[in-house]
């Protein structure tokens, strides 16, 4: 959930600068939250395991959003 939190805090910071791509990026994140769903419901019963990869699914995009807020890509 911190990853999760990290996530959206990123996501409403670029729209709060108003970034001009941001009509791009959200299409991108939209698309990107349902792939995660996807992957999450075909993730193992092990919870450990699941718990693991939702986080590096989550801060592998928090890295997305990093290079949008500071080199507008």
């Amino acid at each position: 959930e911190l990853s999760d939190e990290l996530l959206n805090n990123l996501y409403q910071g670029i729209k709060a600068e108003g970034y001009e791509g941001f009509d791009t990026l959200k299409e991108e994140q939209v698309a990107w939250v349902k792939d995660k769903m996807k992957q999450e419901k075909s993730l193992s019963n092990d919870e450990l395991i699941k718990y693991q990869t939702l986080v590096n699914l989550t801060l592998d995009r928090c890295d997305d959003l990093n290079r949008y807020s500071y080199y507008g890509y």
